[in-house]
């Protein structure tokens, strides 16, 4: 038996099944951040919960990129939008404060 800090990994992952079959979770999704690491060590180290866990995974660090991308499009669009609304206004001001002098 190995033991990775204080709790030995067979009891971890009776741990983890027992909490997966409270719930009725037949197959579970393995999420967070480095997925694929933590499925490596799961694949060599808890083969039962292995067997509970889908093909798919959902990788917090690919949506955390992809919404701070989002954001910062998002941000640096409204704000050329907001100059180029000033640009034309700060321009009609302008040929009207010419007008008003000629």
């Amino acid at each position: 038996m190995e033991s990775f800090g204080t709790i030995m990994v067979e009891d971890a992952e009776d741990q983890i099944l027992e909490l997966l079959d409270k719930h009725d979770i037949e197959t579970a999704i393995l999420s967070g951040a480095s997925v694929h690491f933590d499925r490596g060590f799961i694949k060599n180290w808890m083969w039962r919960l292995d067997q509970r866990l889908s093909h798919r995974h959902f990788d917090v660090s690919t949506l955390r990129m992809f919404l701070t991308a989002r954001v910062f499009t998002l941000t640096v669009n409204a704000h050329a939008r907001q100059f180029t609304e000033l640009w034309k206004m700060s321009k009609t001001h302008t040929n009207c404060f010419a007008r008003m002098l000629s």
